[in-house]
């Protein structure tokens, strides 16, 4: 599974280093974080894969 993930550091307590009144660039950290939500359902419910969270 860590081999999926994106580089976020979970490891971390304090907010993430990136410029928070860059529009861009906290869309692709929610983009990172989706993806690594994605990645573990798939992992915990494999049947999940590919269907549309609403």
């Amino acid at each position: 599974m860590a081999d999926r993930a994106t580089n976020y550091a979970y490891s971390r307590t304090e907010k993430p280093e990136i410029a928070w009144d860059d529009k861009e660039a906290k869309e692709v950290l929610m983009f990172s974080l989706v993806i690594d939500v994605l990645t573990l359902l798939a992992a915990v419910v494999p049947e999940s894969q590919g269907r549309r969270v609403q």
